[in-house]
């Protein structure tokens, strides 16, 4: 009997029934051909996106709570890993209690969009600087002038200096003022 389905880290059983082989395709080939919302409708008579109306509710609050958390959760994990190192922990927390505000304000600057995609999801922006951590003063820390909001690939790139040369160039829009473009 030959395998029905073949994806990376599954091995389907033959005594599966040819309906859930047939749905297991039809699910790992959405990403290369989507289905329309008007074919969904058609299958199952229904709106999709009424399905995911209730996901949109409270989804405000429930990001609001998710930031008023994943700083202290940050603080927590540094103070639970330095035992013993009171000093480098006091430190480290401080740098991240600043960080949050920068990361504030630095979106604020920039619309609260990725200064190169336009990605406007905040969870996957990351306050990147522009001149590294450990080059700057306390002060260059912690000005939202001195980064850019970036999308986590783009702030890997950004941290191995490949977009250093960038940052000279670029204008948050806030500060564009009169500039034509």
């Amino acid at each position: 009997m030959a395998m029905r389905v073949s994806m990376r880290g599954y091995l389907p059983m033959t005594n599966e029934p040819e309906e859930y082989h047939r749905m297991v395709r039809w699910y790992a080939d959405l990403r290369s051909t989507p289905i329309s919302s008007a074919e969904i409708v058609v299958f199952h008579g229904t709106n999709p996106r009424q399905a995911f109306g209730a996901l949109n509710k409270g989804k405000e609050a429930i990001l609001a709570l998710i930031a008023s958390k994943v700083e202290q959760n940050d603080i927590n994990d540094l103070l639970a890993r330095g035992k013993g190192r009171s000093t480098e922990i006091d430190i480290l927390c401080q740098a991240r209690r600043g960080q949050g505000r920068y990361r504030d304000e630095l979106l604020a600057l920039w619309d609260r969009k990725c200064a190169v995609t336009g990605c406007d999801l905040e969870p996957v922006l990351r306050a990147s600087h522009a001149l590294s951590w450990q080059g700057a003063t306390d002060q260059q820390r912690l000005d939202p002038h001195n980064g850019l909001p970036l999308i986590a690939p783009l702030c890997l790139i950004a941290a191995r200096s490949a977009l250093r040369m960038m940052a000279p160039c670029c204008v948050p829009p806030r500060c564009w003022g009169g500039i034509v473009n």
